[in-house]
């Protein structure tokens, strides 16, 4: 039996002059919240976007397609569950 997942991701895209500048992730699950940003080593846990919670909207949501063909672009698309 495989077990699902209750963890939810949000992935955020912040551009600079039109190319990929960072991708962070959010994961929220029972009892966690995690900021993460993609580095090369894989996700690495920041504090860049806590104010993105509380409405200074400097990243947009993207969707997992899309965090994986910008992550592909920066040669990371391994990353991207």
């Amino acid at each position: 039996m495989i077990l699902k997942s209750k963890t939810k991701r949000t992935y955020l895209l912040h551009e600079i002059n039109g190319m990929v500048g960072a991708i962070y992730m959010i994961e929220r699950g029972p009892g966690f919240l995690r900021d993460l940003v993609l580095g090369w080593e894989g996700w690495i846990p920041t504090d860049q976007i806590c104010d993105w919670r509380i409405g200074q909207r400097d990243y947009d949501e993207i969707t997992r397609k899309e965090a994986k063909e910008a992550a592909k672009s920066l040669g990371l698309e391994k990353y991207i569950k």
